[in-house]
């Protein structure tokens, strides 16, 4: 990505450039451009620590390189773990002055959605919510083509609010009365399938109020665990219990007002009752004409789309208990009740609506916006309004294509909602239909795939016809990512384009668990020159100059590993969740870890002078760094990060302090066990030259390890860990910076690959 940031005046302005290197580039009101690192200190205040007050401007994806919309600030926004709640966007000014001729120029916002979907999926995922503002959307029709352009598939509304259809995917809001305010609530969150996305557009303006507030549910999660801790605990192990009564007509008069031959548009009762038990209620005939509904028990914590990590308060208790009551037909403390049965606590209840209050952002409709929610990590509500009002809303959720199906496999294990790892199969077809390719399952599927990747950090494709190397390198090219270079003493083979050999070691060899080449990186050195023009009086520019050296990691991102052979017995690719890890070794050995942290590791290992097959780390120094030459070796090492001291028989190699923790490419907030403490204490060893594991690894300061620490990771790795049989075919994507692996195959190929948007400058 490459961001623009405008300071003071405008006549300074610092641009977030070089896609994932995070460099900073500076140039002046006319047009001079100059370099530096985000980490230098400019007038005594770090660029990274001003970013927070500073205008952000779209100016490049790595997708695409739309010029047609900018991020904006409004005063309506709270700020969010760095991230502007909720993220607006407006069309980038055109440099034309005539008015008529501007609104000409502005960018329909179906083109700007067409030409920056990744990016906007970003924002969304970051805040959650985005508003879309200043484009030329006037109408319904307008507003249904902008739904289009998204490409999310549309999802049925079931429920009791009263709605209209429009045109094409486009209801009216809510036609409660226009006093009535609406709680907060998560969309349809008492059905299975409730959408993941929600689109509302204002067609008509009101006079005064009837804002669409939101906030943010992990928020009101926290901070109703902190303040309710044993409220939440038993809604978390109950779950609850909803009883809604629906009448036999319609209600104009309610918020929920839709009588039950509305709500599930049918008039028989027999055809009423098979549709519900589709969505897992129970019903009873009331003598009066109207129905009691019951569901539950059913979650009422989930964890959100984004990352899969934070628990969002996904539920209905304040709208059932403060709207439901403002029906007749509906008691309060019987609508909603734990799913022991017992009932809730009317004071925490309020409680939680005063959270809900104070977290809200309510910002005032404009004629043309357009604001898009995941509706998993947002709930929203209505205030009171003067009319006329004219709010539209889409229903949406993530389209999956039918060339694939998300299966379940007994291998897998589930945390914080995901299964791990997610396993992608191809969707059941016709005898005579042909099973899709691998290849254009992933070209129409990209950000389904990556949005499971996300949350699982593993994707297993099974069942597709991936036969070859070459089918497989078709694969590695389908998903488009850059190639990373292999460095490491792991002797592999190329076998075709950008596919090689797992590890060569004998296949009776245990691998142990490690990130794929944790201690490579690469040392880049600039000379920048920064020009800072004088906003006041007349005195000239400052020119400072800068030279910087700084590390990058050269590590893979993502790993792909094939079978082309399945074994006949063992052999699997066992993973494990590398942030499990961590808090696991955290809770258990909390000293160790945090020494670990602020000392970071030393490694020290000894190479050989050529090739040793019998070792899974016997690349000899000379295939290791790709030359004879001494002097070009220590070269190519000192990029590396590496310190070598010449032996008589080989080199040992020295790197570190490196970090032993980092924060994972998902989110940047789970810490995660990114080191190679077990490759080295249970695989160097096995190396003659390296079978002292207190002489290849210490602490940054010099300490040794504590042994019976080491084993005790060893088996959280192996509790923890999933182990899933190869079969021919299999294709695995991890993300190496969440997944740790172990035990290879010789019959596996494997390819490790980076991209671009997940190198990072900061680790070290």
């Amino acid at each position: 990505m490459a961001y623009c940031y405008c300071i003071g005046r405008g006549e300074v302005k610092i641009v977030m450039a070089m896609y994932g290197y995070d460099c900073i580039f500076i140039w002046d009101s006319v047009g001079n451009i100059f370099g530096v690192s985000r980490w230098l200190w400019l007038g005594g205040q770090s660029v990274a620590a001003a970013r927070g007050s500073l205008e952000l401007s779209h100016r490049l994806s790595s997708e695409t390189q739309s010029m047609t919309l900018t991020m904006v600030e409004i005063p309506e926004q709270k700020l969010y773990d760095g991230n502007r709640f909720p993220a607006v966007t407006s069309p980038t000014p055109t440099p034309t002055s005539a008015p008529a001729a501007a609104a000409a120029a502005t960018p329909r916002l179906t083109e700007t959605i067409q030409a920056n979907k990744q990016y906007i999926q970003d924002q969304l995922r970051k805040s959650g919510a985005v508003l879309f503002r200043g484009f030329p959307v006037n109408t319904a029709s307008d507003f249904n083509d902008v739904v289009e352009a998204f490409g999310y598939e549309e999802n049925p509304y079931v429920g009791t609010a009263p709605r209209t259809k429009i045109v094409g995917r486009v209801f009216t809001a809510n036609e409660a009365p226009p006093d009535v305010k609406i709680p907060f609530h998560h969309e349809m969150a008492l059905y299975p399938e409730y959408p993941s996305k929600l689109l509302f557009f204002c067609e008509v303006e009101p006079v005064s109020g009837g804002e669409t507030p939101i906030v943010l549910s992990h928020i009101v999660y926290e901070r109703m665990k902190n303040k309710h801790p044993q409220f939440v605990q038993k809604l978390e192990d109950h779950g609850l219990i909803y009883t809604k009564i629906i009448g036999h007509h319609d209600d104009p008069s309610s918020a929920i007002g839709r009588g039950w031959k509305a709500t599930f548009a049918t008039e028989d009762k027999n055809i009423v009752e098979q549709r519900v038990s589709k969505e897992g209620f129970r019903l009873e005939w009331l003598e009066d004409g109207g129905v009691k509904t019951i569901k539950g028990p059913i979650l009422g914590i989930k964890c959100d789309s984004s990352t899969g990590q934070r628990k969002t308060w996904f539920n209905s208790i304040v709208i059932a208990y403060t709207e439901w009551k403002g029906d007749a037909r509906n008691d309060p403390e019987k609508v909603v009740t734990f799913g022991d049965g017992s009932p809730l606590a009317a004071d925490i209840i309020y409680d939680c609506q005063k959270i809900l209050e104070v977290e809200s952002v309510a910002i005032p409709w404009r004629k043309g916006d357009v604001l898009l929610l995941d509706n998993l990590a947002i709930l929203h509500s209505r205030n009171p309004c003067t009319t006329p009002r004219r709010v539209l809303a889409a229903l949406c959720k993530d389209g999956d294509s039918m060339a694939l199906t998300m299966v379940e496999i007994p291998e897998q294990k589930l945390y914080d909602g995901n299964r791990f790892p997610a396993v992608i199969s191809p969707t059941p077809t016709p005898a005579a239909a042909a099973t899709p390719r691998l290849t254009e399952t992933i070209q129409a599927n990209k950000q389904y795939i990556q949005d499971q990747l996300l949350k699982s950090g593993t994707v297993l494709f099974r069942g597709f016809p991936v036969n070859t190397a070459s089918d497989f390198n078709d694969v590695v090219e389908a998903l488009g990512y850059e190639e990373n270079p292999y460095v490491g003493t792991a002797p592999r083979t190329r076998i075709v384009g950008r596919v090689f050999t797992a590890n060569e070691a004998p296949p009776d060899h245990k691998i142990p668990f490690h990130h794929e080449m944790v201690l490579v990186s690469v040392t880049l050195c600039f000379h920048f020159y920064v020009k800072l023009k004088a906003e006041l009086g007349n005195k000239p520019s400052t020119v400072v100059s800068y030279e910087v050296s700084f590390q990058y990691p050269e590590f893979p991102s993502k790993l792909l590993f094939f079978c082309e052979i399945e074994p006949v017995s063992g052999g699997e690719t066992p993973i494990v969740l590398s942030h499990i890890v961590y808090e696991r070794m955290k809770d258990k050995h909390p000293q160790f870890v945090q020494k670990l942290e602020e000392h970071g590791l030393i490694y020290t290992k000894v190479l050989g002078q050529d090739y040793d097959p019998s070792s899974a780390m016997g690349r000899g120094w000379k295939s290791t760094f790709g030359t004879e030459d001494k002097n070009i070796a220590d070269q190519r090492a000192a990029k590396l990060g590496y310190v070598l001291e010449w032996l008589d028989d080989g080199v040992k190699t020295i790197r570190g302090p490196i970090p032993g923790i980092k924060c994972d490419s998902s989110t940047r907030q789970r810490k995660v066990w990114f080191n190679n403490i077990m490759a080295v204490y249970l695989g160097w060893k096995d190396d003659a030259r390296n079978s002292d594991p207190e002489k290849a690894l210490a602490f940054g300061d010099g300490s040794p390890l504590a042994a019976d620490v080491i084993y005790d990771c060893q088996k959280i790795l192996e509790d923890e860990s999933v182990a899933i049989p190869w079969r021919k075919g299999d294709v695995l994507l991890l993300d190496n910076m969440a997944v740790l692996l172990k035990s290879h195959i010789y019959s596996l190929l494997y390819f490790g690959y980076k991209s671009v948007t997940t190198v990072y400058v900061t680790n070290y």
